[in-house]
């Protein structure tokens, strides 16, 4: 569902980590943390279930850290 742009917010996207055929890879992965800018509520979103994806919305272009946990 397609949102109506808010404000400044005129960017739908959406980061994820999967397999190279969408598997589902939480029997090795325990979670991703997925660090956004400093502008957003909550820049450190963590993901511990499949499918490790995050949806948001903004206004500009920023660099996004993935960190991938692994099961040990």
């Amino acid at each position: 569902v397609r949102k109506k742009a808010e404000g400044d917010h005129t960017h739908e996207w959406v980061c994820y980590v999967r397999g190279p055929c969408d598997e589902d890879l939480s029997f090795i992965i325990d979670k991703v943390v997925f660090v956004l800018h400093s502008s957003f509520s909550e820049p450190n979103r963590e993901v511990h279930t499949h499918p490790f994806v995050i949806y948001e919305r903004g206004w500009g272009q920023f660099e996004i850290q993935i960190k991938i946990y692994l099961k040990g």
